[in-house]
């Protein structure tokens, strides 16, 4: 579970999914469209302060989509834990 409360996200913060950059854009022209890729990761950063970056989901192989509960008190996100398993909702 990861806890909107950490000590790592404070109030402010950005929360964005990033790519690695050897990520291939998918051809959308021919209809190929691919929402999981390899290696993504949810972080948190201050506006302004580079420094501050925090990856908030380390432990996973790749995580994406991330949605804050409407209390602030959760991230729900999407998220492969290990490289070969499936993709699950996690909390």
């Amino acid at each position: 579970m990861v806890s909107c409360k950490s000590k790592s996200v404070k109030n402010g913060m950005i929360i964005v999914t990033e790519a690695p950059r050897n990520t291939q854009t998918p051809d959308f022209i021919n209809g190929e469209s691919r929402r999981y890729f390899p290696g993504l990761r949810i972080s948190a950063f201050k506006p302004g302060k580079p420094s501050s970056l925090t990856v908030l989901t380390e432990k996973f192989y790749s995580a994406s989509t991330p949605k804050i509960s409407y209390d602030g008190r959760y991230m729900l996100f999407a998220a492969q834990q290990l490289k070969n398993e499936s993709w699950q909702i996690w909390k």
